[in-house]
């Protein structure tokens, strides 16, 4: 699986067909998401805090093919590593994970290590 940055991600959208799913939750999705993407949570809320979706491979086999091209991105990079790798490991070939998700990976002290979808000025949406 190919790990790619914001620009890399809008190149690969704009220029090879690929599809922006979003693995964050509903809340942060409505808030702000590439224009175009589709959305599927990797966490939910459990009993304890947040746990694993255990219905996101199949909410993603109901909206994309196996074969489809997908950019999954989240807030800083964490989560959608993880699903990424979850939907390779169950049969999806054409997955890219977008390092940096939107709100860019920061350090300690708050300075931009790497730049997310935001930070780079990328289209953008809204909820409705």
């Amino acid at each position: 699986m190919r790990r790619v940055s914001a620009r890399e991600a809008h190149a690969l959208m704009e220029n090879e067909g690929y599809v922006y799913l979003d693995v964050r939750t509903r809340p942060e999705f409505d808030e702000a998401h590439p224009t175009g993407a589709l959305h599927v949570a990797w966490l939910e809320p459990g009993n304890h805090g947040m746990v694993v979706n255990p219905s996101f491979v199949p909410q993603v086999e109901a909206v994309l093919a196996r074969d489809a091209r997908i950019v999954v991105g989240c807030a800083s990079g964490v989560r959608s590593l993880a699903a990424a790798n979850a939907l390779v490991e169950s049969g999806f070939v054409e997955v890219c994970e977008q390092r940096a998700g939107m709100a860019g990976v920061r350090d300690p002290f708050g300075r931009v290590r790497e730049k997310g979808w935001r930070d780079e000025g990328l289209p953008t949406s809204v909820a409705e």
